[in-house]
């Protein structure tokens, strides 16, 4: 089985990469401060902020990415956020 903090990431994912080319909106050092604490919050923070990464990466065309940020934004309670990331699939799928 693997261990919650590596998911989703595969062993071989080089993880403080991640941090380092953060688009979030916090710090790197913040996620870096956050990465041991393991409460919901902190895991949700990290999750946005890799998600982020990943879809800068793929020019903000992962779509099911960006349907995901918007969730984790939302859950998170930054609505303005999570309505950017809805309105950036809205504009390349707009069905």
């Amino acid at each position: 089985m693997q261990h919650p903090s590596s998911f989703p990431f595969p062993p071989s994912a080089d993880r403080p990469r991640l941090l380092r080319h953060s688009s979030a909106s916090i710090s790197s050092s913040a996620v870096t401060n956050l990465a041991h604490d393991d409460s919901p919050p902190s895991r949700a923070i990290n999750a946005l902020a890799a998600v982020s990464v990943l879809c800068q990466e793929t020019d903000w065309q992962w779509i099911d990415g960006m349907h995901l940020g918007g969730c984790l934004a939302y859950g998170l309670g930054n609505y303005s956020k999570a309505q950017r990331w809805y309105t950036k699939v809205l504009e390349l799928d707009p069905r």
